[in-house]
């Protein structure tokens, strides 16, 4: 399973996330604006973001759980 945000059609400047898991969340960080967090809970849909410093830069990333990246690379 992949969790994917992605804006399309949008221009300007985009930071790609990185993410990692906690409990029912799953949590999505900048490694270039340290106050950018969003959240998205996979239990109920719920989606949780600070507020975005700079709304002029756009934030995209991709969830993949531990042990799937290989599946990536070798798909059947």
């Amino acid at each position: 399973m992949q969790i994917r945000f992605e804006l399309n059609d949008v221009e300007g400047e985009f930071h790609t996330c990185e993410s990692h898991r906690e409990g029912d969340w799953l949590v999505f960080t900048c490694p270039h604006c340290p106050d950018y967090e969003n959240r998205f809970n996979l239990q109920t849909g719920e989606r949780r973001s600070q507020p975005i410093p700079d709304p002029t830069i756009f934030h995209q990333g991709t969830h993949i759980p531990v042990g799937m990246e290989q599946d990536l690379f070798y798909p059947n």
